[in-house]
């Protein structure tokens, strides 16, 4: 396919205008010599669908005239949506696969929550075909638990893990366990990332976490140890450590504006990351909802379970990054959390994640009011 006349958000996310040709991957990313002329070769209009959505023309062109073209969104952490739920017996992938595309998604990880070695098994079997899976919990500490069943939380066991490993891109650990500590150089020499958090740790304990070789911390803020003058802690140690990747969501309801803003100043788009943490309830009402093995009630858009905790979010990551916008988070940034800087997190940006030749050809045509016009998933207009 030829895309023509696009305000791309190169490489180095700045829009620049250009002309791409891409297969499954990007094969080549052409520069319009004249960066004040939207149009190379006359602006044309596009094909359309039954619902009037463009398409590309007989040739293979797809124009944009002109129009806005970042990278598909990344979201590492999301535990379900539209009814769907990671760990649920019934869960119908490709409807949620489907449900991502259609919101300019085109990579996520679904995401575990505390439960038996079996039933992690069981779910990781039903999720082969996903990009990679996130394992939150069972981990961690249960003072911290938020939405895990305290029952079932427990220090790690290596010989499940040393049996899934390769099915897992990331695990959350509360380090201040001397068999979790123990574990983080284990996962990572097996190519596993490690993230913090569902802890109380302080700031030393955390501190020796990062130097084990844990990179992430999970929604920050959230289900950990506050950060204050005289005791930092996790938080802490997180924003102190430039190695340190941060999880940000930012529905209004996790975290307040300011503090979004506040974050995205003092981290940078090279460091923060958006993330959803949606649940089954994403793109439905209010109601009653299973999050893992949690009744969760939905009122007002936000999802707490029965004993008050919140439950994940009810938006995905396109509303997220829109959202962080509305906060005052630069537009160019807001796009850099939730695509590259994900993908250089979960160790996968050498494939997707940005908009430069030779990487899968995963990128979304949205209009000026960040309205998705078409979506393109491995070469192939797959949503408009």
């Amino acid at each position: 396919m030829y895309i023509k006349n696009a305000k791309v958000l190169n490489k180095d996310f700045r829009f620049q205008k250009a002309d791409l040709m891409i297969g499954d991957r990007i094969n080549y990313f052409i520069p319009l010599e004249d960066e004040d002329d939207v149009i190379s070769g006359g602006c044309v209009k596009n094909p359309v669908d039954s619902k009037g959505n463009p398409l590309p023309d007989d040739s293979g062109n797809l124009d944009l005239c002109g129009g806005m073209l970042i990278p598909g969104l990344v979201d590492i952490h999301t535990h379900g949506a539209l009814g769907m739920d990671s760990m649920s017996d019934d869960l119908d992938f490709p409807a949620w696969r489907k449900y991502m595309l259609a919101n300019g998604i085109t990579t996520f990880f679904p995401t575990t929550v505390t439960e038996s070695g079996n039933k992690i098994e069981e779910s990781l079997e039903r999720l082969k075909d996903a990009d990679g899976v996130y394992l939150e919990g069972p981990y961690i500490n249960s003072a911290n638990r938020g939405a895990h069943d305290e029952k079932l939380i427990r220090i790690i066991d290596m010989e499940l893990m040393d049996k899934i490993a390769d099915r897992l891109k990331i695990v959350t650990l509360a380090p201040e366990f001397e068999e979790n500590m123990a574990a983080i150089s284990k996962l990572t020499a097996k190519g596993v990332k490690v993230s913090l958090g569902h802890s109380s740790a302080d700031y030393e304990t955390a501190k020796k976490a990062f130097d084990n070789g844990a990179t992430q911390l999970v929604h920050t803020f959230n289900a950990m140890a506050p950060l204050t003058h005289r005791e930092p802690n996790m938080i802490g140690a997180a924003l102190d450590d430039e190695r340190v990747f941060c999880e940000v969501i930012s529905d209004g309801v996790h975290l307040h504006p300011a503090i979004v803003r506040i974050l995205s100043k003092l981290l940078g788009p090279k460091r923060m990351l958006l993330i959803s943490d949606s649940m089954s309830a994403t793109g439905l009402s209010d109601g009653e909802y299973i999050l893992g093995g949690l009744k969760v009630i939905v009122k007002d858009s936000v999802a707490r379970t029965e004993y008050g905790a919140i439950a994940g979010s009810t938006k995905n990551i396109m509303q997220m990054m829109r959202s962080a916008v509305s906060f005052g988070v630069p537009l160019e940034e807001a796009v850099e959390m939730a695509t590259l800087t994900p993908a250089r997190a979960a160790g996968i940006d050498s494939d997707v994640g940005s908009i430069e030749k030779g990487k899968i050809a995963n990128m979304i045509w949205l209009g000026d009011d960040m309205e998705i016009k078409a979506v393109i998933y491995k070469g192939e207009v797959v949503r408009i």
